[in-house]
């Protein structure tokens, strides 16, 4: 686990709460959670904030133990897995990570080898963890607004909403669809 991101540290740590809540107790209750009409008091809540403190606390479950969870960034979180012997198999993290894989050595220190997506390293769904969470994935989307309403700004916005735009966006190296 890497919670480290400068000044936005700690979001890999809500990206786990999301899943577990979402995988635990289903999407009625992540939806209503992110509608805030789920209190962080509530049952299914603190059910998905003990079971990540069991994960995150439970010596030899984390790389580097607590401490580390807190002061290695996320980006370089999976690092472990690929170093010989692997201190670590698994990262959770959203499908951008694959960048960074790319990125790290494979094998010993000083290697200029890297991984590759389906070879060294590939995606595993988060598993449901009772029957209300089987079937569910937690997907992100990116936000297009337009501060200027010029025929130059219309443009691109209507290229950007075409199915050959969101092709082209999803097929560029290190988009996430490494798997």
């Amino acid at each position: 686990m890497g919670f480290e991101d400068s000044s936005s540290s700690g979001w890999p740590g809500t990206d786990w709460i999301e899943d577990i809540l979402l995988h635990q107790s289903g999407p009625k209750y992540y939806d209503q959670w992110v509608a805030g009409t789920l209190p962080w008091t509530s049952e299914q809540v603190v059910r998905a904030w003990q079971a990540f403190g069991e994960i995150a606390n439970t010596p030899g479950q984390v790389h580097g133990g607590t401490r580390a969870e807190l002061l290695t960034n996320y980006g370089k979180a999976g690092q472990p897995m690929f170093a010989n012997p692997p201190g670590c198999y698994l990262d959770h993290e959203g499908s951008f990570i694959t960048g960074f894989y790319t990125q790290d050595a494979l094998g010993s220190p000083g290697s200029t080898t890297h991984p590759q997506p389906g070879t060294d390293f590939s995606f595993v769904p988060f598993p449901a963890l009772t029957a209300a969470g089987q079937g569910t994935e937690e997907v992100a989307g990116d936000l297009l607004g337009m501060f200027h309403d010029t025929p130059a700004a219309r443009e691109l916005i209507a290229y950007l909403t075409t199915p050959q735009a969101q092709e082209a966006w999803i097929s560029r190296p290190d988009s996430g669809q490494s798997r």
